[in-house]
């Protein structure tokens, strides 16, 4: 009788199979959409007291003053990713999508403070609901992956970044960095366009 024992059966009962690994790691769609719908709200809660806010620190200088976020024009849009018109003509930042952001915030929303507030709620709640996401595909249980999900939600240290409206590209970065680690192994091509996104909100050690 030979020592080495054949391999367990793939198809044999209490063997998984590759599909059904892939099926633990992952939701349908409709159950993110409704993650995301009671963290938006959650989150809505969380944060009322910071949606009235106004202007604070550098907001000023980034939402209003900044001459390229006044009018979504193409002119505007190249002007935003020529870091030599950046440096020379409004500041040492270069964050070509987190300008593009504010620009498109202000096309919708004008002045107006509350409305920058709300997307930020939103981006804070799709961040918890990625999270969430990333850690199934990470082989987590369901219950760990929520409760992860959860404490980043509520956790304090994300109240700056949340409430802060010209932190907005923190909020948005981590959406493209989430993304990238998703797709980074079905597609590492989309992974690093996405984690390029991400750097091109504000590069890190940069103020606002």
């Amino acid at each position: 009788m030979s020592e080495r024992q054949a391999a367990p059966d793939a198809g044999a009962p209490g063997v998984p199979t590759s599909s059904s690994v892939a099926s633990r790691a992952d939701l349908p769609p409709g159950v993110y959409v409704m993650l995301f719908l009671a963290a938006a709200t959650l989150c809505m809660g969380v944060y009322q007291p910071a949606l009235n806010g106004g202007l604070v620190s550098d907001d000023a200088a980034v939402l209003l003053d900044n001459p390229l976020v006044g009018a979504l024009t193409w002119q505007n849009v190249s002007a935003m990713f020529d870091f030599r018109v950046m440096e020379r003509d409004f500041s040492a930042n270069y964050a070509p999508l987190h300008d593009l952001l504010v620009a498109v915030e202000r096309w919708a929303f004008g002045a107006k403070v509350f409305p920058l507030h709300i997307v930020n709620v939103l981006l804070h709640a799709l961040n918890s609901v990625l999270l969430v996401a990333w850690l199934r595909s990470s082989r987590l249980p369901l219950a760990a992956a929520l409760l992860g999900g959860l404490v980043f939600a509520l956790h304090p240290a994300n109240v700056e970044a949340v409430a802060w409206m010209s932190q907005s590209k923190t909020d948005a970065a981590l959406s493209f960095s989430l993304l990238a680690l998703l797709a980074f192994r079905p597609a590492p091509a989309a992974a690093t366009l996405l984690f390029t996104a991400a750097y091109g909100l504000g590069s890190p050690g940069q103020s606002s």
